[in-house]
């Protein structure tokens, strides 16, 4: 139900692991399979360790280089929790509890099958050529982060033999009044439209054979409607650079 789901968001964004910053506009990731159980993450190991087995998984999904940092570039260390395992691909709370939003990116799977990712600066206020300072909504960013975060969930529901549906969300808090990275480079022509809300938020629903098959057409469903809300462009894709 679509109660259920919004439901859903307002509880992935109640775990943010930091407090909402007027600088930064946050991404919030969830994928939730509709069956789950206790179990979930050992049947998808089989009778690999747990840790191999979430390096496994990452390494599958990480990048080589991104303009954009902190990303999937380097191999974390996973942590086990009471609810499931966790990782800072980012700056380690251990080392910094009060990091900066522009440090923070984390990730959790949890032993049911549900996946997590916080990231702390998918908008930055940042100077413009257009008038001083703006909230900067950084599509890319965005788009890249929602393909390897689905794209590793897809790998962990495949290794599980799970083919029932899951639940997506995404949700962006805190870009009342941003725009686009692309528009405030002055791309386009004309005065961008600063985005109207608070946050975006959207929940999808679909098999996980899907995902296998093609992680960036969900992360598409997910991340579009937002871009086309912020650059005013129906054929613009920040998908083409994602690899």
């Amino acid at each position: 139900m679509e109660s259920d789901r919004q439901n859903l968001l307002d509880e992935v964004i109640s775990r943010a692991p930091i407090l909402q910053h007027d600088e930064y506009g946050y991404l919030h990731l969830v994928a939730k399979p509709l069956m789950t159980n206790a179990a979930f993450l050992d049947t998808a190991r089989q009778d690999k360790n747990e840790q191999d087995f979430l390096v496994e998984l990452f390494k599958a999904v990480r990048q080589s280089a991104h303009q954009y940092f902190p990303n999937f570039s380097h191999i974390p260390f996973w942590h086990m929790r009471t609810s499931g395992w966790f990782a800072f691909l980012g700056e380690d709370v251990r080392s910094n509890p009060g990091r900066d939003p522009l440090e923070v990116l984390d990730m959790s799977i949890e032993f049911d099958g549900t996946g997590y990712l916080f990231c702390g600066s998918v908008a930055r206020k940042t100077p413009t050529l257009r008038s001083g300072e703006e909230l900067v909504i950084l599509d890319r960013y965005i788009a890249d982060l929602t393909t390897r975060f689905i794209s590793m969930m897809a790998k962990l529901y495949d290794s599980a033999h799970y083919i029932g549906s899951v639940t997506l969300g995404i949700a962006v808090t805190g870009i009342e009044g941003g725009i686009s990275v692309e528009r405030a480079k002055g791309i386009g022509g004309g005065a961008p439209l600063p985005f109207d809300r608070s946050d975006y938020r959207l929940t999808t629903q679909v098999l996980a054979m899907s995902l296998v098959d093609d992680p960036v057409a969900a992360a598409r469903s997910l991340v579009l409607p937002l871009v086309r809300a912020t650059t005013q462009w129906k054929d613009w894709d920040p998908f083409q650079q994602v690899n």
